[in-house]
């Protein structure tokens, strides 16, 4: 009879947090490729705000993780922080983490 050799222990699989920051941080996530398309020009308003709302609760981040993004999104908008495609990747990405850190 042949004995049985020993399975090696499975590598431990990344939790949920990490892969969702993970998929973040890369340039060809769903996020990211949807920015591109909502905010064809460089300047955003209220209506790119709107529709990212809506991508979001499409995206399944939940109805109180959209409404606590946008919050903070919209105050920076409303001062005049937040004018262009590229800084609101960049709060939107701050507002994710900020979301996501105390999970890890």
């Amino acid at each position: 009879m042949s004995q049985k050799q020993p399975k090696p222990p499975a590598a431990k699989q990344p939790g949920f947090v990490t892969r969702m920051r993970a998929r973040i941080n890369r340039g060809d996530s769903f996020l990211s490729y949807d920015l591109r398309r909502l905010l064809p020009g460089e300047i955003i308003d209220q209506d790119a705000l709107d529709d990212l709302e809506t991508r979001l609760l499409m995206a399944d981040v939940g109805v109180e993780a959209t409404r606590e993004v946008m919050h903070r999104l919209q105050t920076l908008y409303d001062g005049a922080k937040l004018k262009t495609q590229a800084e609101l990747v960049e709060a939107l990405h701050e507002t994710l983490g900020a979301l996501l850190a105390p999970c890890t």
